[in-house]
């Protein structure tokens, strides 16, 4: 099977509280009456039309994969290229730094044509950069960035312009759609151990690292021998803040141009009432979920997981936990950069449905423990309206907040917890079929793994989402998790830049090269 269990769960939301979070905002904008007013410098005064500057709410440690949600932004795709991408519009996967690529008729290989393109350090592109790039990922000590190339046997340069990968198993598409992002970046032959020490990094992107101020900011600046066409931009600055409520509040003064990951949801609105300025949605490839112990011998009653899901309101978690500024969600999204939602919800909101099958399974006066982890605002938010749906059914829960590492040992580590809850989760469906699968600890029914592995070596692209949404659909109706939201990724932006786009290629992303200043 080409599917391994793997799932990257990251959470941007350690907020302070909401009254905190208004107060610290209202000393900077007046909002009171008819709106915030107007943006006190607009874009095109404030610096040259030739550059973008950018807030972002912490700092890399260092510019290697895995550093978490900060470095993404910055370098993939805009510093470093994939292979291949995937727009967010729907579109299939695209060339990216592959000129083509061709799939074997046994569906066993897939050779990749790479075009002539031009390192950031003078240097030339070469298939063994390639393989280099690509054997580095596999490895990597960590099931997001290897496990997905478990199913490769080789990695082999062919000439200097193509590589070939070859699989132990027909699964050329699942391989396709792996390259289309940043489990596919290209870097110099030899150049990881500086990248992970917090080197600049050198890749073939529109733009290259130009200056990293630690504490300050970091320049990227317009690449003169990109292979495609030149971004609009001559230089771009991101630059740090302490918490994505102090760049936004940068954004609205007109200090920043834009403010990158904006999670604080109940400022959205006082930040779109604001002339200039408004918060746009670019997320997809994140949602939130509760997950339920499937070592729990509770929770070997189906109908009691079911209760559970049953009992959940979304749209009353969309409108209190996110201040409506994302959709409810059922189903996990596959694929995760979100082409594909199904509509099917095998648990709407039922309680009196919940309250029945709680009597059928015989359990009376039913009590949970949701573990959250300490400092994550929204996670209590979300607890407090989980602890308030769950009551109206009849069961108790309490949450019970943990510091990072000890949540991680008794979730994924020592099976010890009822109920879980994750608000940045980015998982793909050969992370249900484990057996046990990591962070539930169930073995799903083998239709769905079944599934699974079918899609693995589907013929085309077409066969190969269709079959993924349904491996997706039958596991929710395993109720061992229980999705809720997507995870909304705002972006506080002026109203005269244009080009924005949603993730498409990967979950930590922004994607400069469309972006501009309106005519």
């Amino acid at each position: 099977m080409y599917g391994v269990d793997w799932l990257r769960p990251i959470n941007w939301h350690t907020r302070s509280s909401i009254c905190a979070l208004v107060a610290v905002f209202l000393t900077v904008t007046a909002c009171g009456g008819g709106g915030a007013g107007p943006r006190e410098n607009s874009s095109t005064e404030q610096n040259a039309r030739g550059e973008l500057r950018i807030g972002l709410s912490s700092e890399p440690e260092h510019f290697a994969w895995g550093d978490g949600g900060e470095v993404g932004p910055i370098v993939n795709g805009n510093v470093l290229e994939p292979l291949l991408e995937k727009p967010g519009n729907g579109e299939p996967v695209q060339p990216r730094l592959a000129e083509s690529y061709e799939v074997s008729d046994d569906r066993r290989s897939v050779t990749f044509k790479i075009r002539g393109a031009t390192f950031h350090d003078g240097t030339e592109v070469s298939a063994a950069d390639v393989v280099y790039s690509i054997e580095i990922m596999r490895e990597i000590d960590d099931t997001f960035w290897s496990g997905p190339y478990e199913g490769v046997e080789s990695v082999d340069a062919i000439g200097d312009r193509s590589v070939s990968i070859k699989l132990n198993a027909p699964t050329a598409e699942s391989l396709v759609q792996l390259m289309a992002g940043e489990l596919s970046l290209v870097i110099p032959e030899g150049s990881y151990e500086e990248l992970r020490d917090g080197e600049a990094p050198i890749g073939t992107g529109p733009y290259r690292f130009s200056e990293w101020k630690p504490g300050s900011h970091v320049e990227i600046s317009r690449f003169a021998d990109y292979w495609g066409d030149a971004p609009n931009f001559a230089t771009v600055t991101w630059q740090f803040f302490a918490n994505s409520t102090a760049s936004a509040n940068a954004a609205q003064a007109g200090d920043v141009d834009v403010a990158y990951r904006m999670n604080e949801y109940e400022l959205a609105d006082v930040l779109d009432q604001t002339d200039g300025i408004a918060v746009e949605n670019v997320g997809g490839a994140f949602y939130s979920a509760i997950w339920l112990n499937g070592a729990e011998p509770l929770f070997e009653d189906h109908r009691i997981r079911q209760a559970v899901a049953h009992a959940v309101d979304r749209q009353a978690i969309v409108d209190g936990a996110y201040a409506g500024r994302t959709d409810a969600t059922c189903i996990p999204l596959d694929p995760p950069t979100g082409d594909a939602i199904p509509d099917l919800c095998p648990y709407e909101y039922d309680p009196a449905r919940a309250r029945e099958l709680l009597e059928e399974a015989g359990v009376d006066d039913l009590r949970l423990e949701l573990k959250i982890l300490t400092g994550d605002q929204l996670s209590a938010t979300i607890g407090d309206i989980l602890i308030s749906q769950m009551a109206d059914v009849g069961i108790t829960v309490e949450t019970r907040a943990m510091e990072g590492g000890s949540w991680f040992a008794d979730v994924f580590e020592n099976k010890a917890y009822q109920l879980s809850l994750v608000t940045g989760a980015f998982i793909s469906v050969e992370g249900i079929v484990g057996c046990p699968a990591v962070w539930t600890h169930d073995c799903v029914p083998d239709e769905v793994e079944a599934t699974v592995n079918d899609a693995a070596v589907a013929p085309n692209p077409v066969t190969w989402s269709e079959l993924r949404e349904r491996a997706a659909e039958a596991h929710a109706e395993w109720a061992h998790w229980i999705p809720l939201t997507q995870t909304p990724i705002l972006v506080v932006v002026p109203d005269d830049l244009v080009g924005i786009s949603p993730l498409g290629t990967s979950g930590d992303e922004f994607d400069l090269r469309n972006l501009g200043w309106r005519d």
